[in-house]
């Protein structure tokens, strides 16, 4: 029966192959057509069934006679507008089967090729996986048919080629057979649709099927996406919006002897898919289906009311049982609660139920919870749920939770893990990443951005040295007044931290993750991030940050952007009040060249490096000189938010913090002459023992900062680390010409699994000649460092008295703001305190001391000149003996900073 029923379909399809290569219908063929299809209508659906026959001999034979049927009845009708939205899913050599006249330049031969792809197509409908597949680009399991079913109206749709419910059976033929079921079957579920119910209008004589299309399954979702948003076919759209346009009133037409025949009446009408619009109409589609199919292919736990097709009730027992199991407590169970809403969507399920809403929505916490619920049931996961597999006592008991959740914690705890002596880096740019690298690797980079930076140095100094001179230069610069407010001490650390980010452009992602590409000649690979989160009084140093913000926004009317999160509306702002200018292309400031709109793009901490001390604080002073003017004398700071004029600096609560401008001016002075950092020492000798310590010293232009740098290297042995203390200058230039950190093949990088993104450099051996040097331990230097400064305080008072007694100058007016950093010295002073720096250095030149509040040394030189320095010398070596203080030469240059403070003062 099977075979007899397929030869009948195939047979069907012949019949309509062959009429239409006679391009003529006939009328005998059509009738029989249209007789052995209702008969075979009449034997699937008899009268007294309630639904009908499912014979696969049957899907086939009806298969064949439907799809037959629909190309006679297509040719037939082709003058029609209803056959002409069909034919445009056809190619345009199979359009030219039906109407030749409109596409006279397709060949014969090209037609009759045409009539062999439909005569394919259809009987793909008939045997099915049986057909050669090979010119589709799927296979069986992955082929899928685009068809269509017109008479009355027209609806477009898919079907699989093999259903895996009944692979013996082709799949279009069963969605053949489903829509003749619901089309003749008006009580069954589904059978109320618009498209049943348009084609109801008809016999079955009057409707047809064709297959059209045949490829992967994406390719022809994506086909009948396309074609149902262009087209909008009247049965695939519940209420057409382009049927509800349409007029019902009757037209006028003249008689068909007096018509005249438009002379675009015989055009060629384009196919839907062909144009380059229809091409990416057809790629856009093609991404939604591949979304749509990831997100339905995702893993999912199942969940156990699920599969058990539990009801409320014995979800609920089920979920009190768990419950008890897990944590040890006994029910009821609130199923208003935000947490249980799976239980309140089975009881919504359950017949004679009844929801208290206000009370549902007090339990949430929101003003509708029965839209969250329905916004939760819309995305349902039932991965959300899962339930104790052993429902049993012993559950309940700690050390069972703790067997339970061993491998899953230490799964866990295993990936974040990293080998020992490495340091873990975070992103430049995502939070959620973490680098791991050696301290080797990590070190090496910051020496690499040392040595190939304009703006950094290296120096000698030691970690208290550098403490004790930011200190120093804080209790120097900074008001008494506000000592205990920002946390400044004699005895506090203030030395900030500095650590680095790693970017990840510079190393590579994909297969090339780990691998350092940048190519860059000079360029920093690891951002360098200075810290303060050391320091006590972080919140009041920000609120005065804040408080020079607002000060700057309220006095100057300028275009300056204060934070990101307002960026768009400033921008927006400042853009609306552009005016052009007044010659074109030449400025009307300075007379240049210029565009009409110009822009700049530039990199903020390069920004901060380019100024100068003197030129911030001359802009800081300008600033507060209009707040003055305006009769501002004091910013008040209420809490993360609020800043405004006024207020009283003995009133100062712990959320309210209270500035005068002249403080304000005095801290952010001290803020621009911070100019010390270190890195990761502590850690770093936790690890290693003992490392080379190296300082770096970055010499901006008016924010200078050293940097601690602990370096291991590794000889020639891979296995043996040669660790000593450096005191002097390390040529790190050389070393990485040696090394060549920046060059791929002498550095060799991997990944290693573990989460986020992760580096492990490995460096190839370098023999280094050790270096002899004598090591003194790290509490023998804090002590004599502390030592020294006590020494170093107690003689600078004399000095400075002494110094002050023996210069006396008649007193020089004033200048209007003492803020200003180059304040007018007498030239005798000037001599006297070079004359100092002198003898301490013991005849050394100074680098450090032009970043300090000392300027224009040139000037003081030329003075010094005509001045009898031996003479001071001698004076002073009697009031300073050498036994007394240690004449190191980070001590010497802190004591000259503060002396030279405590005279400006004077």
């Amino acid at each position: 029966m099977p075979d007899l029923a397929q030869q009948v379909g195939s047979a069907a399809i012949f019949l309509a192959g062959d009429r239409l290569c006679r391009s003529h219908v006939g009328k005998k063929a059509s009738a029989a057509l249209e007789v052995a299809l209702s008969a075979l209508i009449c034997w699937l659906f008899p009268d007294d069934s309630h639904f009908g026959r499912t014979h696969g001999g049957g899907v086939r034979a009806i298969a064949g006679v439907a799809c037959a049927h629909g190309l006679l009845l297509l040719k037939a009708r082709r003058h029609t507008k209803l056959a002409k939205q069909v034919g445009r899913v056809l190619t345009r050599e199979q359009r030219a089967v039906f109407w030749p006249e409109l596409f006279r330049d397709v060949t014969a031969s090209r037609r009759e090729v045409a009539v062999h792809e439909l005569m394919h197509l259809q009987l793909l409908a008939v045997r099915g996986q049986g057909m050669c597949l090979t010119h589709y680009g799927a296979t069986a399991d992955d082929l899928n048919i685009l068809y269509q079913w017109f008479g009355p109206s027209r609806y477009v749709g898919k079907a699989r080629l093999v259903r895996d419910s009944r692979p013996q059976v082709p799949g279009v033929g069963q969605r053949f057979l489903e829509h003749f079921l619901r089309w003749k079957r008006p009580h069954l579920k589904g059978a109320d649709v618009t498209r049943y119910a348009k084609f109801r209008r008809t016999s079955a004589t009057g409707m047809a099927f064709l297959v059209c299309r045949a490829g992967p399954e994406r390719m022809i979702s994506a086909a009948e996406i396309v074609e149902i948003r262009r087209h909008c076919p009247e049965a695939n759209v519940q209420g057409n919006p382009l049927a509800q346009r349409q007029r019902v009133t009757r037209r006028s037409r003249p008689p068909a002897s007096q018509r005249r025949r438009s002379q675009y009446a015989a055009k060629a009408f384009p196919g839907t898919f062909e144009g380059p619009f229809a091409g990416q109409q057809l790629q856009a589609a093609l991404k939604t289906i591949g979304r749509a199919r990831d997100w339905h292919d995702r893993f999912q736990h199942p969940d156990l009311g699920q599969l058990l097709q539990y009801n409320f009730r014995r979800g609920y027992a089920h979920y009190v049982q768990a419950w008890m199991a897990s944590t040890g407590c006994i029910g009821p169970v609130n199923i208003y609660s935000r947490q249980k809403w799976k239980l309140l969507a089975m009881f919504l399920g359950t017949f004679g139920c009844e929801i208290d809403w206000a009370l549902l929505d007090k339990h949430w916490g929101a003003p509708c919870a029965m839209i969250e619920l329905w916004s939760k049931l819309r995305r349902f996961d039932w991965s959300v749920v899962g339930g104790a597999d052993p429902l049993t006592f012993d559950m309940a008991q700690e050390r069972t939770h703790f067997q339970r959740s061993h491998a899953p914690y230490a799964l866990l705890r295993d990936s974040l893990q990293f080998p020992r002596g490495h340091v873990v880096c975070p992103d430049d740019k995502v939070r959620q990443f973490r680098w791991v690298m050696p301290y080797t690797a990590y070190f090496l980079l910051i020496a690499w951005f040392v040595s190939v930076s304009q703006t950094w140095t290296t120096s000698s100094m030691s970690t208290d040295e550098a403490n004790s001179w930011c200190r120093a230069m804080l209790l120097a610069l900074v008001p008494p007044l506000l000592h205990a407010r920002m946390g400044i001490t004699r005895r506090g650390w203030f030395l900030p931290y500095m650590y680095g980010t790693v970017k990840a452009k510079c190393f590579g992602s994909g297969p090339d993750a780990g691998k350092h590409v940048c190519n860059k000649p000079g360029h920093s690979c690891l951002r360098r991030i200075v810290s303060y989160a050391t320091w006590k009084a972080r919140r009041s140093w920000r609120a005065a940050g804040r408080a020079l913000s607002f000060i700057a926004q309220s006095v100057l009317l300028t275009d300056e952007v204060p934070s990101l999160k307002q960026a768009r509306p400033f921008m927006a702002e400042g853009l609306e009040r552009l005016q052009p200018c007044r010659e074109v292309h030449v400025c009307d400031r300075c007379h240049g060249p210029c565009e009409g709109l110009q822009g700049i793009v530039a990199d903020a901490g390069q920004f901060f490096e380019a100024v100068q001390v003197p030129d911030a604080c001359e802009a800081a002073d300008r600033v507060l000189n209009l707040a003055e003017l305006d009769g501002h004398s004091s910013v008040t700071v209420a809490g993360k938010k609020h800043v405004f004029f006024g207020g009283s600096i003995y009133r100062s609560m712990q959320q309210c913090l209270v500035f005068s401008l002249e403080e304000l001016y005095w801290l952010f002075t001290a803020a621009c002459n911070m100019r010390f950092a270190h890195t990761v020492e502590p850690y770093a000798r936790a690890a290693y023992g003992m490392g080379y310590a190296m300082f770096m010293q970055c010499r901006l232009k008016w924010k200078a900062m050293v940097v601690v740098l602990i370096l291991v290297i590794v000889s020639d042995k891979p296995c043996h680390v040669t660790l000593r203390l450096l005191r002097r200058q390390f040529a790190w230039k050389s070393l990485l010409l040696v090394m060549g950190a920046r060059h791929p093949s002498t550095m060799g990088m991997a990944v290693k699994g573990m989460k986020g993104r992760m580096v492990v450099t490995v460096i190839a051996p370098v023999a280094v000649a050790s270096v002899d040097m004598a090591f003194a331990s790290r509490a023998d230097r804090k002590t004599e460092a502390k030592q020294a400064e006590d020494r170093l305080m107690a003689e600078m008072q004399k000095m400075r008295a002494e110094l002050a007694r023996k210069t006396a100058e008649p007193s020089t007016p004033k200048r209007r703001s003492t803020r200003h950093p180059e304040v007018q010295w007498t030239p005798k002073i000037h001599a006297h305190l070079q004359s100092l720096c002198a003898f301490m250095c013991n005849g050394e030149k100074i680098h450090l001391v032009d970043a300090s509040r000392v300027h224009g040394w040139e000037d003081i030189q030329e003075q010094l000149q005509a001045h009898s320095a031996p003479t001071l010398k001698k004076y002073l070596a009697t009031k300073v003996p050498a036994s007394e203080v240690p004449r190191t030469k980070p001590a010497i240059i802190a004591a000259i900073v503060a002396l030279v403070s405590e005279a400006v003062r004077v």
